[in-house]
């Protein structure tokens, strides 16, 4: 499996590990950088409460721990998922990619239980702290499964994120402004939607952002703003079937006969047996053009 893996890591996954590049002073660069040493500390003590324990403990036990099998196993479990997590960065985020930071959390909660489990069994008299510890654990993450549930709470977050400090690089707010974008259009909050994918298309006006910052401005009804962001995307992207289409749709329902035809052509050119433009076209051929409406 070994270079199946390094060749998904040289191609698919090369962005995640570093963005300005993938050759090895990018990589080490991004791994080490300040602000993502910190990210990573909050991180693990958000996913493993007692982690702060750990190396206490590993110091206090070493010497009755250094023939036990686990002192093997576990470690072994750890340090892949661990040193993997100091390379990684997830392209959409703290606050969607929680599956890539798992792992390390649960080996490193794997590594911390034990630990405090074996101090606590080599002394009966503090039995008593195992209920602070469970506690201890529990309450955090109650907390924060509460806070997570709390959606003005989460989004206030996310906000809070973006405008720092630290101040974070523009692709990433980029990528946050949209993940907000996607939330308000769940919650059919359009105007909030709309201003947010507005937000990240200023930072990082990939095609994705641009045709999400379209369809949000036509469904709150903002067709002429709509349309002129279609037609900077099919500049951008001229091999975007979805863009030509919608722009064709759109450019129909302002009644602009003129771009309605050069869209619906556009994207027949991509794609000949697509329904929708072609569709338009035997509408626009017909008298009056669209409904009976003037041809401009």
């Amino acid at each position: 499996m070994l270079p199946r893996i390094r060749a998904a890591i040289a191609s698919t996954d090369r962005h995640h590990f570093a963005r300005d590049g993938s050759d090895l002073p990018h990589v080490l660069g991004a791994a080490f950088r300040g602000i993502h040493i910190l990210d990573l500390g909050n991180l693990l003590l958000l996913l493993s409460p007692l982690a702060l324990a750990a190396p206490a403990l590993s110091a206090l036990l070493a010497p009755s721990l250094a023939r036990r099998t686990e002192t093997i196993v576990l470690p072994a479990l750890l340090v892949p998922f661990v040193g993997l997590l100091l390379f990684v960065h997830p392209r959409q985020g703290q606050f969607r990619d929680w599956d890539v930071f798992t792992a390390a959390g649960v080996a490193v909660s794997l590594v911390t239980a034990w630990l405090v489990g074996e101090t606590l069994r080599g002394s009966s008299r503090n039995a008593w702290l195992a209920a602070a510890v469970v506690l201890g654990s529990l309450a955090p993450s109650v907390q924060w499964l509460m806070h997570n549930h709390d959606v003005k709470r989460g989004v206030a977050r996310v906000e809070a994120y973006i405008a720092g400090p630290p101040m974070r690089e523009a692709e990433e707010r980029a990528q946050l402004h949209n993940f907000l974008g996607l939330r308000h259009e769940a919650w059919d909050e359009l105007e909030a939607a709309a201003e947010s994918y507005a937000r990240a298309a200023e930072l990082a006006p990939s095609p994705r952002i641009l045709m999400e910052w379209a369809m949000a401005e036509s469904s709150r009804g903002h067709l002429t703003a709509a349309q002129q962001i279609l037609r900077k995307l099919v500049l951008r992207a001229p091999d975007m079937l979805l863009a030509w289409s919608e722009l064709a749709r759109v450019s129909y329902m302002l009644r602009d006969t003129t771009e309605c035809r050069r869209a619906a052509q556009g994207a027949l050119r991509i794609r000949p047996d697509l329904p929708q433009p072609r569709d338009l076209l035997e509408r626009l051929s017909g008298a009056g053009g669209t409904d009976g409406a003037p041809r401009r």
